[in-house]
């Protein structure tokens, strides 16, 4: 935190030459996994209502 603390998330990401489409490759390898283990588990669908209870 005392190197990086006062900078962006941006920043940061951008300094180690993260952008979007390495983001995304990366989601789109661990997402299916993951939104099955939440269903699996039950917890998705709180998730999910949470998300949506504004509306």
């Amino acid at each position: 935190f005392e190197l990086y603390g006062d900078r962006t998330l941006g920043d940061l990401l951008n300094e180690f030459g993260i952008d979007q489409p390495t983001i995304m490759t990366e989601l789109d390898a661990v997402l299916p996994r993951l939104l099955e283990a939440l269903k699996t588990s039950g917890l998705l669908e709180g998730i999910v209502r949470r998300r949506l209870e504004g509306f």
